[in-house]
């Protein structure tokens, strides 16, 4: 509060008694708010920010005698999901603070399963076919797979000599988004003598 003197009047048929008011400064509104993110499934949470409404011209959050603290419950391993960001514990003399939460967002993490390649003679059964994966988070393998891949070619051992595709199916795993990729059995001449 500010005294608001009155003074400097004068009437002549008056006497003059000044009142002084009072001018009330009171806290300005300001909102906190923890700024959106978003990450893959097994990647570290992005850095949390927080973007500010109301400042007076020329302020901003150094104008705070607390900073905002921002905090989410979401660990690397947290399943695709969102999850909020908390905003919290921020405070200032001139400021009325408002905290409002935002939403970290955890999307699928790319896995991409690469057939093998591989080679056999002409006549013979086709070999057992393995598969490469690239993209499994820290801890992760096969294992947390839904279903299993499926690695098949058209090629019989009666086929000729040429090369056939190797193709992997059917995999799924809730925390992944899966990318097939083809590999080649090359089918070789067979030995004749």
């Amino acid at each position: 509060t500010y005294p608001i003197t009155v003074s400097g009047t004068t009437a002549p048929n008056y006497t003059l008694v000044p009142f002084d008011g009072v001018l009330t400064v009171t806290k300005t509104p300001l909102l906190i708010t923890a700024a959106d993110k978003s990450r893959t499934f097994g990647a570290a949470n992005p850095p949390l920010t927080a973007e500010y409404t109301g400042f007076v011209i020329g302020e901003d959050e150094s104008a705070l005698t607390a900073a905002v603290s921002l905090s989410t419950m979401a660990t690397p391993s947290s399943a695709p999901g969102t999850y909020a960001i908390t905003a919290s514990g921020a405070s200032s003399t001139n400021y009325e603070i408002t905290h409002a939460n935002g939403t970290l967002t955890v999307e699928q993490a790319m896995l991409r399963i690469r057939a093998n390649d591989a080679t056999r003679l002409y006549g013979d059964a086709n070999p057992a076919f393995g598969v490469t994966y690239v993209g499994f988070a820290p801890g992760d393998d096969e294992g947390v797979l839904d279903e299993p891949v499926v690695v098949s070619t058209a090629a019989t051992p009666g086929s000729p000599v040429s090369a056939y595709n190797i193709t992997p199916s059917n995999a799924s795993a809730a925390n992944y988004t899966i990318a097939f990729e083809n590999g080649t059995l090359t089918v070789n001449p067979a030995p004749l003598s």
